[in-house]
């Protein structure tokens, strides 16, 4: 077990262990990484971050319990050979505030953009000025969104989950 939730203190973490059906497919990620190698542009990324967020946003609308949706990342999303989107890893819960749509936007993006930084630099490759942070705000705002507005908040709020995590893990 990655985390001790046996000491006395109120976590903001809370971990359900979970049995889950196989999905089979591929990972999001591991498409997303895909379609990059194969076009690597910023339209293509454009493209991909669009279809994530508007599958963030139907799953948070067809769920009663968000709070369970923290770890819905491109990693956590199998793609079935139909297309279909199927999550899983549903066995963190946050607790410490309201998780919506955006904030797991921004979670999912940066993960991936920091796990596959050589992928990211070919799209970027004639751009050299271009960074992580300027590739999110450019994703939020292909989908409405103004990502510089609650870019500190959202930077916050993570590093107050991992804080957590780490805090949590056993054997400290």
């Amino acid at each position: 077990c990655l985390y001790n939730n046996s000491h006395n203190t109120v976590s903001l973490l809370k971990h359900n262990a979970l049995i889950e059906s196989w999905r089979d497919g591929l990972p999001l990620s591991n498409i997303w990484i895909r379609s990059l190698t194969a076009d690597p542009h910023h339209s293509m990324m454009k493209h991909l971050s669009e279809e994530y967020f508007h599958y963030l946003e139907s799953s948070f609308a067809n769920n009663e319990n968000t709070q369970n949706l923290i770890d819905l990342v491109p990693m956590n999303i199998i793609v079935s050979q139909s297309g279909q989107w199927n999550s899983f890893d549903h066995e963190w819960s946050y607790l410490g505030y309201p998780i919506d749509a955006q904030f797991v936007f921004f979670r999912g993006l940066y993960y991936f953009f920091n796990l596959n930084q050589t992928v990211l630099l070919q799209s970027y490759k004639e751009t050299p000025d271009w960074t992580i942070q300027r590739v999110l705000i450019e994703c939020f705002s292909n989908v409405g969104l103004d990502l510089e507005s609650r870019l500190v908040l959202f930077s916050k709020n993570e590093d107050a989950i991992q804080e957590e995590v780490l805090e949590n893990k056993a054997g400290q």
